[in-house]
């Protein structure tokens, strides 16, 4: 707190007419104007019937404030002459008055003639400290309940009790901002006006006191201190924060809500809704607001939507970590948020507790909420991320179906992958089989290292081929093989066997490598010109291994070594086992009408002979040269 403070002063009184005798400051026009006429007189009083009193009002647009005393100027031969010393502050400065009985030391009446003194600016040496001891308790509960309690012009009765000391110790507990629109009078001697405007606050005498009754809707008129038996909750729980320092706690959960609820029916409303909230012990959203409509006393829809910003901005630290508690506000009060502050309470609510959407998803599909909620509900499906589908939906068949028809990239959560066939189909179904090649990518890849059910052809009749080129993708990642059953996905493999073949030693099983050739048509032409000579041989040496070609195996390279020149190193190592089995009769049908396409005619008479048309063929592949096959 600053340790001096400007002041500027004024010094009015009569010198024919009243009007200003000396200032420390030039004041413009309009200021002027009002400060001469609110240093006058308020109304007609005799002298021995005069209280000396206080004024204040802000001038400026309210940035500067000024308090005045005044005094009865009984040396003057003309009835109803006043002096009035005013102290001019700027209005934040207010607050800063650390002692306001020492301040009031500043007003001083002055002596005929001698006024020099109020020419000079003052800066005032900020020492001492108001101790709320030094107030009267009953005085002070009353100024705070009657300064609070309307926002209509308030009238108290005067003859009950002077309230000086505890009217200005409570001017500088307000906030500047609703400093700037309070104006008082600790003795009015007639209704006190600036402008057309009343003052906030006036002390009347009895006589006024019925000329302000006939307007009662207009006015406030309180009540006297002695017909106040027990105050309102608000106003003790507000003395308690005085006497412990701590009414700037008050305050700045005020300013949290905006200027625009500066003012002093609002802060009469906000004052109990603060002091209600921190009497209540585990309070819900839903009291919060309610007490809104009680102490505000009618729906304010723009503080319900504040009230939820601070709550997602974390400003109110009573609702951390309750920030599910929103949604049922939108049901209750029809709120609608700002898209930023709907996408924050998305994310704190599926990253604080996920568990919470679950009955708010299940109402969803239940078609129990009202359009504009399900706007909102469908959002937070769109935010959802794989890894928070199990908690928000239980795993609930009906859950998971909606919220995937929506957003695709929840596919990619385990926990589906762990479920049971039917599940799965019934989810895939519910895709859209326009997803994104990203999220296809990762979902094969998920699928093929977590699903424990056979799901290819499923995946396949949903996506089609676009699945099969990130099956290879898996496939060839370092030691993935290993981890999944390559086997699941041979139908689909073998839709496309070009592509199959291109990829086929990707696979680090010698066995699952044979099986896959064994199961490929080598005798179409596509197939045979997939890849090029050089696979062709990695392929023969990978399955041939260090042994002989089995027949199956042969039967599969024959179109190779008959049709091409690859494996023209290898022609017996292949042609011998056909050969063999052809000899001893034991080739079955199958195969042989798969080889015999290949081979030559011959006669009729020697249709019986298939050696011999085995032989023609290696005669034709290699001209006249001779080649054993025993």
């Amino acid at each position: 707190m600053s340790s001096v403070i400007k002041v500027e002063q004024t010094l009015h009184g009569y010198a024919n007419g009243h009007q200003l005798i000396a200032a420390s400051v030039k004041i413009n026009a309009e200021n002027k104007r009002l400060i001469d006429e609110l240093s006058d007189l308020s109304g007609i009083c005799e002298e021995k019937n005069f209280i000396d009193y206080y004024t204040g009002y802000p001038i400026d647009d309210g940035k500067k404030y000024v308090i005045a005393k005044t005094w009865y100027a009984y040396e003057k031969q003309r009835p109803g002459c006043v002096w009035t010393h005013s102290l001019i502050l700027d209005t934040e400065d207010i607050r800063k008055i650390s002692c306001m009985r020492i301040f009031e030391k500043l007003f001083t009446r002055p002596r005929i003639n001698d006024y020099n003194n109020y020419t000079n600016t003052i800066l005032y040496e900020n020492i001492g400290e108001d101790i709320d001891s030094q107030y009267d308790m009953e005085k002070l509960q009353y100024v705070i309940y009657t300064l609070f309690s309307s926002a209509k012009p308030r009238y108290v009765h005067a003859s009950e009790v002077h309230l000086e000391e505890e009217l200005l110790f409570m001017v500088k507990k307000m906030p500047s901002r609703l400093l700037q629109q309070f104006s008082f009078c600790t003795m009015a001697y007639d209704i006190r006006k600036i402008g057309e405007k009343e003052f906030s606050y006036q002390v009347i005498d009895q006589t006024h006191r019925y000329k302000i009754e006939r307007e009662m809707e207009k006015h406030h008129i309180c009540e006297g201190i002695s017909m106040i038996k027990k105050y309102p909750l608000w106003v003790d729980e507000y003395y308690k924060y005085i006497q412990e320092g701590c009414l700037e706690l008050l305050h700045e959960f005020m300013e949290k809500y905006g200027e625009v609820y500066m003012n002093f029916s609002d802060y009469s409303a906000l004052a109990r809704l603060y002091f209600a909230v921190k009497n209540t012990e585990n309070i819900t959203l839903i009291d919060y607001i309610n007490y809104v409509d009680i102490v505000k006393k009618e729906k304010d829809e723009f503080f319900y939507n504040k009230t939820i910003e601070l709550i997602l901005d974390e400003k109110l630290d009573i609702f951390k970590g309750k920030e599910y508690e929103i949604w049922d506000m939108f049901e209750l009060k029809k709120m609608k948020l700002k898209d930023n502050y709907q996408k924050k309470l998305n994310e704190k609510t599926i990253s604080n507790t996920p568990e919470k959407v679950y009955p708010i998803l299940k109402r969803y599909i239940e078609g129990n909420l009202s359009t504009q909620t399900q706007k909102v509900v469908e959002k937070l499906i769109m935010d959802l991320k794989p890894e928070h589908l199990s908690k928000v939906s239980k795993m609930n068949e009906d859950i998971c179906v909606v919220l995937i028809s929506q957003n695709s990239s929840l596919l990619l959560s385990r926990d589906i992958w762990k479920k049971s066939r039917g599940f799965q189909q019934m989810i895939l179904s519910a895709s859209s089989r326009n997803i994104s090649d990203e999220i296809l990518k990762c979902l094969i890849y998920i699928i093929m290292k977590y699903d424990k059910e056979s799901i290819a052809e499923s995946i396949f009749t949903i996506y089609g081929d676009r699945i099969i080129p990130y099956i290879y993708e898996v496939i060839k990642k370092d030691n993935m093989e290993k981890d999944i059953d390559i086997e699941k996905w041979r139908t689909v493999l073998l839709r496309d066997q070009k592509k199959l073949l291109k990829n086929i030693l990707y696979f680090s099983d010698t066995m699952v490598i044979k099986n896959f050739l064994l199961a490929i048509d080598t005798y179409q032409d596509e197939n045979l010109y997939a890849i090029d000579c050089e696979v062709w041989k990695k392929l023969y040496k990978k399955v041939r291994g260090n042994g002989k070609l089995d027949e199956a195996l042969a039967v599969q390279f024959l179109p190779i070594v008959l049709k091409t020149n690859y494996l023209d190193k290898e022609i017996v190592e292949v042609i011998s086992p056909i050969y063999e089995a052809l000899k001893n009769n034991n080739m079955n049908f199958e195969q042989w009408n798969r080889i015999q396409a290949l081979l030559p005619q011959v006669e009729v008479y020697q249709n019986w002979d298939r050696c011999l048309r085995v032989r023609l063929a290696l005669k034709k592949k290699k001209g006249e040269k001779n080649f054993l096959l025993d």
